[in-house]
């Protein structure tokens, strides 16, 4: 990807890549984001979509308040006319930790094992990418479409 101006992107390094995204992601959607970056980006590269996984899931965010995020403990301190009146705000605490999303306890074991194989291929402690394809769907309670050029 050429830079075109000031305004276009920067050039993605000529460096493997690895793209993790939720499906179900509102605030960085992986049909508009996450797959349009993998598609742009040099090869070696691999994408993962998990199924049921939104924003959050990828963080700690959503074992705060009960299993209601950051959000549930900021209503519990008193801030729920405040969170209602920024609702981007709300938003973007909640999503990936409330329904429709799947537990967190469900999508943590796929990221963890994601970031853990990519990282062994990367600096060379596997020299074949071990659980990075195809064959991991159906390992772990959430679906997850994989992609590599």
């Amino acid at each position: 990807m050429a830079s075109g101006g000031p305004d276009a992107p920067a050039p993605y390094p000529e460096r493997p890549s690895f793209f993790l995204a939720g499906a179900l992601d509102g605030i960085v959607p992986a049909d508009t984001v996450t797959r349009p970056a993998f598609e742009g980006a040099p090869a070696p590269s691999r994408y993962w979509e998990i199924e049921a996984v939104g924003h959050n899931g990828f963080d700690d965010f959503c074992t705060f308040g009960n299993g209601t995020g950051i959000i549930g403990v900021a209503d519990a301190s008193g801030l729920g006319a405040f969170l209602d009146s920024q609702p981007a705000l709300r938003c973007l605490g909640e999503d990936g930790c409330v329904d429709p999303a799947a537990p967190i306890d469900d999508a943590h074991p796929i990221v963890r094992h994601a970031v853990t194989a990519w990282f062994r291929w990367l600096f060379g402690t596997d020299a074949d990418r071990v659980g990075l394809d195809a064959e991991v769907d159906g390992a772990f309670p959430l679906a997850i479409t994989i992609a590599a050029k």
